[in-house]
């Protein structure tokens, strides 16, 4: 088998997918990759799994009191992503959880009344009490011994053998066999993540050797849980505890033992899959990551073509064809990539000669012209757009995504929802801040970082505008214009507010939510320019960088040496000072992300497929002249 060969079956085990992600991270943020996409997930708590199993852990009347609920911290990658917290798929996930708890509880309970209806001296041997929970048990030892290596004198030390289904007979005895492998699981977790587990640990052994425990199922248990204010496991942003209502160190909360039981079951079985997690985050970050880069230009070219049926050869010998057909016979190979790019030097006001004869202004039209107004900012800009089509000039026909981004269909989706939802949120601002006629509140929204008492009406306003689930659309319009009224008070606090600038103040909300208010259309202007710009920006030097997108050379975006790799952490304070300085500084962060995420897009298609566009957009301008 030849090296090649050898590659391409290695490269055959990941998918486009991944291979995609791993090209658009900088090495030095390799340790940061996740199998499933999504950031590293804060440490399981043993009173989070209690309140995803539904119990009250705050001990108040009612634990489903949304009206109470506070983020801490607002975000506008919660609208971009949709603003509803819980997906349907993680809803199903919970109602499922929940109907395993009660099936699981319901059998203990029978079990329990089996037990004390077995005669006293009965030939008979009573059922185990806890029977219920051996394939739990049983699963939890076996994804365990997954942790370690696969040795014989490792994986019997995690062996009960006859003992497991005699521990199962009573409180104590399964009480014994969790802390047993809690404490096993310890050793095994990173630092932070056995964090919780000792946490968990400290409160069982209170519970060891207590009278009235040994057989009891339907037995209550008070414990003394930390208060969830104190808990920094908020990755599902289910607190109700976020308001900081209680100062109080632990609050303690009422539970039967068979629910201890199965909660603290759930609770490890659940942490070794989150370590399991971690070992395959690991090794993806450390040893998959590196060599996946080094041969994921040569994988996705590959897999482009057989997805498109389209050779890096046969695109080259079509460009030189005015019926747009390929060398092998087939007509208009990649038809929206070829209409992308016809769009791109009609629209562009450079002298064709001129594009002909140079690399840097090839790039730049297809980064700002072809990038940036044809696709991030294409006009009607929502979610669906990107994917159903968009007007292309003035014939009511539909625009379709360049086959080269067919990988980046969410991103650009993101992105597009990022830059209107900070455009809708900057005209609201921009209301609050100019009613009271100076200068001052609007300096304040110029801040970096923002005072803290205007951070917080951002966040509420974020809320608001991501809060399309309150019944009416007045509702909503009314939640909006709540925070802007806010936010006017902030940033004016010795402007006096009577009802005709109060009225004065919603009506313009409405009317910005609405996207009727002109200042919408001057934002967006300026935010396009703002990513124009930045597209063919080098922050390092600010002039703007000459790369070839014929030569298809990866830019330095996409290999740093820092977190986001030195050009990618200067391109962020580059970015974020523009968008500051212009107005933006609400949503300058996000904006900022958004920008980096665009330009290392657009390199990476570049760095893959950059030959035979840079082919198609010279053939282009020669049909034009």
């Amino acid at each position: 088998m030849t090296g090649t060969e050898y590659d391409a079956k290695y490269m055959a085990n990941f998918s486009p997918t991944l291979v995609h992600r791993i090209m658009l991270t900088p090495p030095s943020s390799f340790s940061s990759l996740t199998m499933n996409g999504q950031p590293r997930s804060s440490s399981l708590t043993f009173v989070q799994v209690l309140r995803k199993e539904g119990y009250n852990v705050n001990n108040k009347e009612s634990s489903n009191d949304d009206g109470n609920r506070s983020i801490d911290q607002g975000s506008i990658g919660d609208e971009v992503h949709g603003a509803s917290q819980h997906s349907m798929e993680e809803t199903i996930a919970q109602t499922v959880r929940k109907a395993f708890r009660d099936a699981v509880l319901c059998q203990i309970s029978q079990t329990k009344q089996g037990i004390d209806e077995t005669p006293i001296g009965s030939d008979s041997s009573p059922p185990c009490l806890y029977a219920p929970l051996l394939e739990i048990i049983q699963e939890i030892h076996q994804k365990l011994k997954l942790l370690v290596p696969n040795r014989k004198d490792l994986h019997q030390l995690l062996n009960y053998g006859q003992e497991l289904q005699s521990r199962l007979e009573t409180f104590q005895g399964v009480l014994t066999l969790l802390l047993d492998i809690a404490e096993k699981l310890s050793l095994l977790e990173s630092e932070d993540r056995s964090a919780s587990t000792q946490q968990w640990l400290d409160l069982a052994k209170g519970l060891q050797n207590r009278d009235g425990l040994e057989d009891e199922a339907d037995g209550a248990l008070t414990l003394t849980l930390p208060n969830p204010d104190n808990d920094d496991d908020d990755d599902d942003d289910d607190d109700e505890f976020a308001n900081g209502e209680s100062s109080l160190e632990h609050r303690k909360i009422t539970i039967l033992c068979k629910e201890f039981i199965l909660a603290s079951a759930t609770f490890l079985h659940d942490k070794i899959d989150q370590t399991q997690t971690d070992i395959a985050d690991f090794q993806l970050g450390n040893i998959l990551a590196p060599k996946i880069h080094a041969l994921g230009k040569e994988y996705l070219r590959r897999d482009f073509e057989t997805r498109f049926d389209a050779s890096v050869e046969h695109m080259a010998l079509s460009t030189d064809r005015d019926t747009g057909e390929g060398a092998n016979g087939k007509e208009n190979l990649v038809p929206h990539t070829r209409t992308w790019l016809k769009e791109i030097v009609q629209n562009c006001d450079i002298e064709k000669e001129e594009l002909l004869h140079s690399d840097q202004r090839r790039r730049e039209i297809l980064l700002q012209i072809g990038w940036v107004d044809s696709i991030l900012f294409r006009s009607p800009r929502n979610a669906s757009s990107v994917e159903q089509g968009d007007t292309i000039g003035e014939l009511n026909s539909p625009f379709y995504m360049p086959e080269i981004f067919y990988l980046d269909i969410m991103s650009v989706k993101a992105i597009r929802m990022t830059t209107k939802i900070s455009v809708v949120g900057s005209a609201l601002a921009f209301i609050a801040s100019s009613i009271g006629g100076s200068g001052d509140a609007a300096s304040m929204l110029r801040q970096d970082p923002l005072d803290s008492i205007v951070q917080d009406c951002r966040q509420k306003l974020i809320r608001a505008m991501g809060n399309k689930t309150v019944g009416s659309q007045e509702l909503f319009e009314r939640g909006v214009g709540d925070a802007v009224m806010e936010l006017t008070i902030v940033l004016n606090p010795s402007l006096e507010i009577d009802s005709v600038k109060e009225g004065s103040i919603r009506s313009r909300t409405v009317a910005t939510m609405r996207s009727d208010d002109p200042v919408i259309q001057l934002l967006d202007n300026r935010m396009r320019n703002i990513f124009r710009e930045m597209m063919v920006l080098n922050p390092s030097s600010r002039q703007q960088v000459p790369d070839s997108i014929r030569t298809g050379r990866i830019m330095s975006s996409a290999g740093g040496n820092s977190v986001q790799g030195v050009y990618g952490d200067a391109f962020l304070r580059a970015s974020k000072e523009e968008f500051v300085k212009k107005g933006f500084s609400f949503y300058a962060d996000e904006l900022a992300e958004s920008t980096l995420a665009g330009h290392r897009i657009m390199n990476l298609a570049s760095y893959i497929h950059g030959s035979w566009v840079d082919k198609m957009v010279k053939n282009a301008c020669k049909k034009t002249e």
